[in-house]
């Protein structure tokens, strides 16, 4: 499930972000994994016990250029680093 900072009125990295997105879904930290690009998000919900994927910058530009370009998901990659 994805969540914008926005819609749930308080921003990473503070730790209401992480707990309430955890509330809404009825989620354990244990439970969730958070992808992230920036290192003050992922050490943020980290501390919450909450398990991290570091993502690569390069390959999330690419996506949202082929995403706004092509109007829609079909033929993103997922290629995660755990």
């Amino acid at each position: 499930m994805l969540f914008l900072s926005e819609l749930l009125n308080v921003y990473k990295p503070a730790p209401e972000a992480y707990e309430k997105a955890l509330t809404l879904v009825k989620a354990r930290p244990e439970q969730a994994v958070m992808v992230a690009t920036h290192a003050n998000a992922l050490r943020a919900a980290g501390a919450l016990d909450v398990r991290t994927v570091s993502e690569d910058m390069g390959l999330v530009r690419r996506e949202d250029e082929h995403f706004l370009r092509e109007g829609g998901m079909h033929g993103l990659s997922m290629n995660y680093h755990i």
